[in-house]
């Protein structure tokens, strides 16, 4: 991998494409958003680029290591009739972020894009049906909407419906018990939308419906002896590839008057060693993974709550999970690269099994 190690100033990036594509390495396409600033994450608001580009930065170099060469794109960027990206960025050690500007195929399509354009799902059911999509559509579906998520594991998530109308959400609210609720888009990431109120208040707070909502039963938090693991509003989020756990932590809120422990808001992750994980969660694990283990590659994360009485609730599935740590976590470094293996390795597989 020399060929990489070329000085800035004798950069020649139509010869630096050309040659990469000769050499026999695993192209990833890494497809994210459409910002093409001075550098990758410009505009990204929630979370500190800085991190975000030192992570995947991190990420891009362990799988050169594997003769995996990832390039930041778009599906913006991409042309059906030549199954061609225009443009992109990889990362070189010397180099850093760099962008290059000319025609490149993918051998895998990592997915990044959470999005409702009839026209990118188009591009993804395409993509998994030449068995170049990572995740598989499938994994996507059922994790990505959380409806989906409910059908299938009723049994492990709390009561939830489908809201299309405000009459909808008048009936539906009738059939949730306790006293509070979560109300939410069926599709969504980094707590986007979510009203976590009384029931009684929810009619007041939602004025129009402009996308498929869920109405879902609110977990209250353990506070009891049996499973001590955080006291406050939490979830336990379990990063799992390939079947096996690459990574668990607790997702506790900034404060009190927070009801949702996501790191977009401020939320505080505390490393779980996978052997202190409830027997509870292990158990609904191996059912998620049932519907799942057909797929040899698959990385994707499952949360949980546990109630006052100690039951252990599926809250819902993430099949784009944020491979980067807070600095402040516990052997962040540690588990960052543990992560970043991991997705190598479905890679690896993931093209063995295309061949």
């Amino acid at each position: 991998f020399g060929y990489f190690k070329i000085h800035k100033k004798n950069l020649n990036r139509r010869r630096y494409i050309r040659n990469l594509m000769k050499k026999r390495v695993i192209i990833i396409a890494f497809c994210g958003d459409t910002s093409w600033g001075k550098k990758p994450y410009d505009k990204v608001k929630r979370y500190n680029p800085n991190l975000l580009r030192e992570t995947y930065a991190h990420l891009f170099l362990t799988a050169e290591k594997k003769h995996i060469k990832f390039i930041k794109t778009s599906y913006a960027w991409y042309d059906k009739k030549t199954n061609t990206f225009s443009k992109g960025w990889i990362y070189d050690k010397d180099l850093g972020w760099t962008k290059i500007e000319k025609d490149f195929k993918a051998d895998v399509i990592f997915d990044k894009v959470l999005s409702k354009r009839k026209k990118i799902r188009d591009y993804k059911k395409s993509f998994s049906r030449k068995k170049m999509l990572f995740n598989h559509y499938y994994i996507e579906r059922i994790c990505t909407d959380k409806y989906e998520t409910y059908k299938m594991f009723k049994a492990l998530s709390p009561r939830t419906y489908k809201i299309k109308t405000m009459e909808d959400l008048k009936n539906k609210l009738k059939k949730i018990r306790g006293d509070m609720v979560v109300f939410k888009p069926d599709e969504g990431s980094s707590a986007r939308g979510i009203i976590i109120c009384k029931k009684k208040d929810l009619l007041g707070k939602v004025k129009e419906i402009k996308e498929l909502m869920i109405l879902q039963e609110f977990i209250s938090c353990n506070k009891n002896k049996r499973i001590r693991i955080h006291y406050g509003v939490y979830d336990i989020r379990v990063v799992l590839s390939q079947g096996k756990i690459a990574d668990a932590y607790i997702r506790a809120s900034k404060n009190k008057k927070i009801l949702m422990s996501n790191t977009a808001l401020g939320g505080k992750m505390i490393f779980m060693p996978a052997d202190k994980l409830p027997k509870e969660i292990i158990k609904d694990l191996k059912i998620i993974e049932k519907k799942f283990k057909k797929f040899k590659s698959r990385l994707y994360t499952a949360d949980f709550v546990i109630d006052k009485k100690g039951k252990v609730w599926l809250i819902e599935l993430n099949d784009k999970p944020g491979v980067f740590m807070q600095r402040t976590s516990y052997a962040w470094k540690k588990r960052r690269n543990k992560v970043a293996k991991a997705i190598v390795k479905n890679m690896l597989a993931f093209k063995k099994r295309k061949n």
